[in-house]
């Protein structure tokens, strides 16, 4: 709770309990001035801790109430949510990297694979043709027989 005249007139920061410092030439009054209540994230003017701050002049009463949250604790279950992302976000990265190797290994091994094999192919074919062809002349020879 603070005066308008920029004197801290209740404060708690844990066990901090400080009274009495001069404020007026901090932040607050600056957003203070443009309307009576909002919120803004800055350093605080007493702990130099960086906060998110959240105000209200009260209208019968010469005092602004301000309550600050520090923003790593506030923002601490979104960070530890996002390293979490990050690190999935990685190890799928590696997985998917991992896989694509694998597929270029495979389509170079069916490529050489069949690049060595071409020159072989029509010498291989050749022996294949003619004991096809002789197996079916065999056949033939042999139906006309029985």
């Amino acid at each position: 709770m603070i005066g308008l005249d920029g004197v801290v007139r209740a404060r708690q920061s844990g066990e901090d309990r400080e009274i009495g410092q001069n404020v007026s030439f901090g932040t607050l009054f600056s957003y203070q001035r443009q309307a009576e209540e909002g919120y803004y994230i800055s350093e605080s003017d007493i702990s130099g801790i960086r906060r998110i701050f959240s105000y209200q002049a009260m209208t019968d009463y010469p005092l602004i109430l301000v309550v600050g949250v520090s923003e790593a604790d506030a923002l601490a279950e979104f960070y530890n949510r996002r390293d979490k992302y990050y690190v999935a976000a990685g190890v799928v990265s590696l997985f998917i990297a991992g896989a694509i190797g694998v597929l270029i290994r495979m389509i170079l091994a069916r490529q050489r694979a069949k690049s060595s094999n071409t020159c072989c192919t029509r010498y291989q074919k050749q022996p294949v043709r003619s004991m096809i062809r002789e197996k079916s002349t065999s056949r033939f020879i042999k139906r006309l027989v029985n």
